[in-house]
């Protein structure tokens, strides 16, 4: 039976889930991190009214 240490080599991936879950946890990643979430909402939001306008107008043409 093999490790996990055998494992990992063999197929290059950690095989360690707490190694894999730890991540960035500095105050500038988190904050780089709600920027770029909140970039995506608003990006998201602003195709929502740009369909809607979109319907609006067709509407308001027939």
């Amino acid at each position: 039976m093999l490790g996990s240490a055998e494992i990992s080599e063999l197929i290059g991936v950690t095989s360690d889930l707490s190694l894999r879950l730890m991540g960035d946890k500095s105050p500038k990643a988190k904050s780089k991190q709600a920027a770029q979430k909140q970039t995506k909402v608003d990006t998201e939001s602003q195709k929502k009214k740009d369909a809607a306008s979109a319907k609006q107008i067709a509407k308001t043409k027939k």
